[in-house]
């Protein structure tokens, strides 16, 4: 038998900030081992959430945490790089097209 996958859950942008807000201040309360954060730090999230959403599992929670880790590293991999910089009206990455062939270039070998 397979392993049957739960509905998609779907993100409110207010989800998202209480998760990020909790998880900060998780950090700097020193609730945050090497190998992540402490189970009650994921329930209080869970009861923080409860409003929004009638259930949510922490695996949930913790999948969102993977997927903002990813961004970041992305992100920070392109700020790291001369020649990239962040435009704050946009909000949006921007370099010279040549700067990005090169980067492209270059992280190709790396996967």
């Amino acid at each position: 038998m397979g392993s049957q996958r739960s509905a998609r859950f779907d993100w409110m942008t207010q989800a998202e900030v209480i998760l990020l807000t909790e998880l900060i201040s998780a950090t700097n309360q020193g609730h945050r081992g090497q190998n992540g954060f402490k189970p009650r730090v994921w329930a209080n999230i869970e009861t923080k959430l409860k409003p929004l959403y009638e259930s949510i599992e922490s695996r949930k929670l913790k999948n969102k945490y993977g997927d903002f880790l990813k961004k970041w590293r992305t992100w920070k991999a392109l700020m790291d790089n001369s020649g990239f910089g962040f435009d704050e009206e946009t909000q949006l990455i921007t370099a010279p097209e040549d700067v990005w062939d090169r980067y492209i270039q270059v992280s190709r070998h790396e996967y």
